[in-house]
């Protein structure tokens, strides 16, 4: 977590929750207060290690902090230690104190541990509140904004297959990496080559297919992997392109059509597209800078292209969303379990 980033991403929260910043510029820790029915200050620390090695410093200096909050406003004022750490052990380390502590990890939500108040003014809300894609601070963006590296990672390896299928058909030859790649449904059925299950995810046909595959993938991949984290985004994206793949088999030999060969990112893509789908169900129908009415209609729209169109493989589409929205349910869990755990 890049802790200046971080911080600036957590003040420009409080700023906006009606916060206001009176500690001066050499002060230890930033200091923010707010006047309800009473004076709340919330102390601001982006040094984790440093704590770790001193947890006593938080008391410290969160004390000295009241003395001039006291002197300066002549009231009375309730005090929490705000902790910038994303690392779980050196939180737990920091937990005790005479002064109540939250953490904000590395996703930039609070984490509230057993024995600590669950409320202090309005500032679980302020901190939770979601911010949209395009804020910046200072022409930076929010930290929790990240590079997606995967989403990028996944662009150019589709991009230079295709340039390396495009060299290999120059002439009006085959290309080998195509015929390694593709999944034929008769030749998979007499003969399964299971990993063009997985091959053919990342192969097109043409660079219209493949165009209009990225520039989805980049919105909703880039999306789904900032607010996520990588590894559950690959894993989504995988398990949704091969199982669409095994699906597409099933279905295309029970409609007896065994010369149909398929390929694309399609069923991986609207694995992310159900992926999202669900958490914006759950989140109550709104994530991040996508609406639910947003989501639906691009999925309606995808899939009626599809309908209308011949050589569109509808079944990929479907079964992808579907495993992508299964996997939202687990991951949304798993994520509301680790938060009530303080992990």
């Amino acid at each position: 977590m890049d802790q200046k980033l971080m911080r600036e991403f957590v003040e420009k929260k409080l700023k906006r929750g009606g916060y206001t910043n009176i500690a001066a510029a050499n002060f230890p820790c930033g200091v923010w207060i707010k006047e309800d029915t009473k004076l709340y200050a919330v102390c601001l620390f982006d040094d984790p290690n440093k704590l770790a090695a001193d947890p006593w410093r938080i008391d410290r200096v969160v004390d000295y902090a009241a003395q001039k909050v006291r002197k300066q406003k002549q009231l009375e004022c309730q005090f929490l230690a705000l902790v910038l750490s994303d690392d779980f052990s050196i939180s737990k380390q920091l937990v005790t104190g005479f002064y109540p502590r939250w953490f904000i990890d590395d996703a930039g939500q609070p984490v509230i541990f057993d024995g600590q108040p669950s409320e202090f003014c309005d500032l679980y809300a302020t901190l939770i509140r979601k911010e949209r894609f395009s804020d910046r601070f200072n022409g930076k963006r929010i930290a929790i904004n990240r590079i997606p590296e995967v989403t990028l990672m996944l662009v150019i390896l589709n991009i230079l297959i295709q340039c390396i299928v495009a060299v290999g058909e120059i002439g009006g030859k085959e290309s080998a990496l195509m015929n390694m790649m593709v999944l034929q449904i008769g030749e998979f059925v007499q003969k399964p080559e299971w990993w063009r299950l997985v091959t053919s995810v990342f192969l097109h046909f043409g660079w219209d297919h493949l165009f209009n595959n990225m520039l989805v993938l980049l919105y909703l991949g880039a999306l789904a992997e900032r607010c996520l984290g990588k590894w559950r985004f690959l894993g989504v994206y995988l398990i949704s392109g091969i199982g669409a793949n095994a699906a597409s088999v099933w279905w295309y030999v029970h409609q007896g059509d065994l010369l149909v060969a398929t390929a694309g990112a399609s069923g991986a893509i609207f694995g992310i597209a159900g992926l999202l789908l669900c958490i914006v169900l759950l989140s109550k129908g709104h994530f991040e800078e996508i609406t639910l009415r947003q989501l639906i209609f691009m999925m309606f729209f995808t899939l009626y292209h599809g309908f209308a169109e011949s050589g569109v493989n509808n079944c990929a589409h479907i079964v992808g969303a579907i495993i992508g929205f299964v996997c939202g349910i687990i991951i949304f869990c798993q994520m509301k379990k680790n938060r009530a755990e303080g992990r």
